[in-house]
């Protein structure tokens, strides 16, 4: 028998976030710095997220490509928490949904609030699998192409949205 959700872990919160818009000026893959529009649009969705994550225990994980790692450091000083670097978010060049690789970090998050930031490789499985095994529901479509964007599970709530730095293109599913 599966153990419950509660029996695991206390997550309530899981944002899976791509990061900031960058100048791709070295090529496709490449390892840039965000954009100063990259840099001021993760200012805001960090804002954002600190109002949804208030007073509960954060943790933040990132990719090591410069461009996720500049953008969880944004997140974290808004947040006033630390960001740790994690291999397993991978590459934007690797296409591999994630979601066998990255699921037992999320399963065994001892924390409330699990803030992953990486790339848009990290939108595909991910999402369909945590809310399947979070509160057993499969609405999970695949996160927008946009930057400085979150896809939000609320494990209490049972809610899956899209929150980005821009509130007119949040959405619900």
């Amino acid at each position: 028998m599966k153990p419950d959700r509660n029996e695991t872990n206390s997550l309530k919160f899981l944002a899976l976030t791509r990061h900031g818009d960058y100048d791709d000026f070295r090529g496709m893959g490449s390892d840039t710095p965000l954009s100063k529009v990259g840099r001021e649009n993760t200012t805001l969705l960090a804002e954002r997220l600190g109002a949804l994550v208030e007073g509960m225990q954060v943790k933040l994980l990132h990719s090591t490509v410069e461009r996720a790692a500049e953008s969880a450091a944004i997140i974290a000083k808004v947040l006033d928490v630390r960001a740790e670097p994690n291999t397993i978010l991978g590459h934007p060049a690797n296409d591999n949904p994630l979601s066998e690789d990255i699921w037992p970090v999320v399963r065994d998050a001892s924390c409330e609030a699990l803030i992953l930031v990486g790339h848009v490789n990290m939108t595909r499985g991910l999402p369909v699998r945590a809310a399947e095994e979070l509160f057993g529901r499969l609405q999970a479509p695949m996160l927008g192409a946009g930057y400085s964007t979150a896809r939000i599970i609320d494990v209490p709530q049972q809610k899956i949205y899209d929150l980005s730095w821009d509130p007119t293109m949040d959405k619900e599913y």
